[in-house]
Order: structure tokens, then C-alpha cells, then sequence
């Protein structure tokens, strides 16, 4: 079984394209680097996540 869990979290930006997650809470210590675009949506979350296709991202299909 799974619950939610509330966690204090923190993020820094580092530079225009870089965000910097900290957990505070239940996961203290966990740090990872959030590379962002220019409309701050994630594109890479450290080495463990990677969104795919972010060029057409927002695009009708047709």
C-alpha cells in the first residue's frame, strides 16, 4: 500500500536553464539538477528522468 507523504522540499535556481531540487523532509539529503527550458518545464531531471521529443512539445498532432 502507498500513501502520500508530505515532504519539505526546496529548489534553487543555478542558472537560466538549471534548477537545483533539495528534499528537506522525508527523503533529506536527495539532491538532484533540474534542466529546464525557457518556459521552466523540465527537460532533464538529473540522470534520471529525460523528456522526449521537447521540440514538439506543445504541438498539435494532426
Amino acid at each position: 500500500m502507498m500513501n502520500v507523504v508530505r515532504s519539505r522540499q526546496r529548489y534553487v535556481r543555478v542558472n537560466p536553464n538549471r534548477v537545483r531540487y533539495v528534499d528537506l523532509g522525508v527523503a533529506a539529503g536527495f539532491e538532484a539538477d533540474l534542466d529546464v527550458d525557457e518556459d521552466g518545464l523540465v527537460l532533464r531531471y538529473g540522470h534520471l528522468f529525460e523528456r522526449v521529443n521537447p521540440s514538439r512539445a506543445g504541438s498539435a498532432s494532426s
